[in-house]
């Protein structure tokens, strides 16, 4: 079968978005360039695609405050997705996320069921469950959480960040007897992390 993809990639900054973009042509895929606000771009291409792979959010907008935002155009976008797959038994695979799915204890597949639960990151979750519910509607959804860092080689988000401070001495990272960094915080002059070692 011939490789049949649309990623909708926003014109931003050269980097790895473009890269990526390159390497997904060279491997056969379609490329259209676009937003999460582009819905009618997003319904277009998706029903002309095998299946969507929607790995999107506004993180720049969602970490400048304005979570509820990026949350409500992924939720938009997931709808238009669900729109163009509806019947045709295509599936929609979405990213989200665990953070606050299970705080303390390991999550499993019964957790994030009531959005309500989770506060500001409800709406997060109800994109997710509103994903999972287009099965009755003809599309194949899965869900894809992530753990709440996520990162590789060519980051520059928040892990890099970190790795950046520590690395410049300014960030200490305190661990349990179990092994987990369960601290980190920026160091300033003068100031430390208090607690057992």
């Amino acid at each position: 079968m011939t490789p049949r993809s649309t990623d909708l990639l926003p014109p931003r900054k050269a980097g790895s978005p473009r890269r990526f973009a390159a390497a997904l042509a060279a491997a056969g895929a379609q490329v259209r360039r676009g937003t999460l606000d582009d819905l009618a771009v997003l319904r277009s291409q998706a029903a002309g695609s095998d299946g969507v792979i929607h790995l999107a959010f506004k993180h720049d907008l969602a970490f400048s405050g304005g979570f509820q935002d990026a949350a409500l155009a992924d939720r938009r976008a997931v709808e238009a997705l669900g729109d163009a797959l509806a019947g045709t038994g295509r599936p929609l695979v979405i990213a989200s996320g665990l953070l606050g799915i299970a705080p303390g204890r390991v999550a499993t597949e019964e957790d994030g069921r009531d959005p309500a639960e989770y506060g500001g990151l409800g709406d997060r979750h109800a994109t997710a469950r509103r994903t999972l519910s287009l099965a009755s509607r003809g599309v194949r959804p899965s869900v894809m959480r992530l753990a709440p860092t996520v990162h590789g080689d060519g980051d520059n988000g928040f892990m890099a960040m970190l790795i950046a401070t520590a690395r410049q001495g300014r960030l200490r990272l305190r661990q349990d007897r179990g092994g987990r960094a369960d601290q980190a915080a920026p160091l300033r002059e003068g100031h430390g992390l208090a607690g057992p070692d």
